[in-house]
């Protein structure tokens, strides 16, 4: 049975009653640091001529960013909410601590609908490098930070309302207890939400080096 809202109750759920994809997007990092990062669309349409193909390239207007785990405005979370449309992608850029916002009304070829520069996240709000996006039931969208505005840890969550505004930081009480931050998923009916540890942008940005592990640069706790 269809949820009323965007998105399935359940992976399984979705695999039961989803259609099959036809469309897979994909963030293009460069290697040229001159040359900006792009985000694709490819057709996965096994009935379409030009499957396996990508269809639509849309460059970012800045370089640098390393685009990274983006996130649909509404998911699964809000199943049961039909006011809800799963329409808008947010994407970070996790080195420049830029958050780009696609508008795919068409979703063959996402556009740039807004951007949320890092002068503000890191100046205002004391977070840098956006790193996992997750819609919430609210409406609202979380994103992992992984450092503070000088890059150092152990960053925070920054939520979003509907309107891509930036509402401020979660729990910056809750968040100081952190070593690291990473990737998370919460659990709403338990009320938990756990997330990983990696390192602060300000160790990892300039390349892994081995001795940061020693130094205990780098995390490898949960943060429940």
């Amino acid at each position: 049975m269809a949820c009323a809202g965007p998105g399935y109750k359940s992976p399984m759920d979705a695999a039961k009653n989803g259609p099959r994809e036809k469309l897979m997007y994909v963030t293009l990092v460069s290697c040229d640091e001159t040359k900006p990062d792009a985000f694709c669309t490819v057709d996965i349409d096994e009935n379409s001529p030009s499957c396996g193909k990508i269809i639509n390239l849309l460059p970012m207007p800045y370089v640098g960013d390393e685009l990274h785990h983006y996130g649909w405005n509404a998911c699964s979370s809000c199943c049961n909410d039909p006011t809800k449309k799963r329409r808008f992608l947010i994407v970070p850029g996790n080195k420049s601590s830029r958050i780009y916002i696609l508008d795919a009304i068409d979703p063959s070829a996402p556009t740039i609908h807004k951007i949320i520069q890092p002068e503000k996240l890191m100046g205002e709000y004391n977070v840098s490098a956006p790193h996992s996006v997750h819609c919430l039931p609210d409406g609202f969208v979380m994103i992992s930070m992984l450092g503070d505005g000088k890059m150092a840890p152990p960053g925070g969550f920054l939520l979003l309302d509907a309107e891509f505004n930036v509402v401020g930081r979660w729990n910056e009480e809750e968040e100081a207890k952190m070593k690291f931050n990473h990737d998370f998923w919460y659990q709403p009916e338990h009320n938990v939400m756990i997330s990983t540890e990696f390192a602060a942008p300000k160790d990892y940005v300039t390349g892994f080096k081995t001795t940061d592990v020693a130094l205990g640069r780098y995390g490898s706790g949960l943060c429940i």
